[in-house]
């Protein structure tokens, strides 16, 4: 293999290296919006990573963020924070959040 082609091949691994990782979704980004689960029930998801979520009993606030690829963590304040921290696996895309929270899933979709 000549020096050309190890440049070359060397310059092509670097651009797609960079590629994906500049390409890469940030999660904390996609989430940032408003969305309804089945019960009608809606959590909106702040760029500052605070959260809001409000049903038909009342409004909980907290925190969230991302230890991992897979997983979504909630951090509630206010008379729930006595749950502690809340671990979900999690699917994002354009507009349906899967969560999953002891063996139950809830899906949420994106609103308008």
């Amino acid at each position: 293999m000549s020096s050309k082609v190890s440049v070359r091949v060397v310059a092509l691994l670097v651009c797609v290296i960079l590629c994906t990782t500049a390409c890469a979704v940030d999660p904390k980004k996609t989430i940032v919006g408003k969305w309804r689960d089945g019960d009608g029930d809606v959590t909106t998801y702040f760029p500052d990573g605070t959260f809001s979520i409000t049903t038909k009993d009342g409004d909980v606030t907290g925190k969230f963020s991302f230890p991992d690829q897979d997983h979504l963590k909630l951090q509630v304040e206010g008379l729930m924070a006595g749950y502690g921290p809340q671990l979900c696996t999690y699917s994002l895309s354009a507009d349906v959040l899967k969560m999953t929270y002891r063996g139950k899933e809830d899906v949420l979709h994106r609103t308008k």
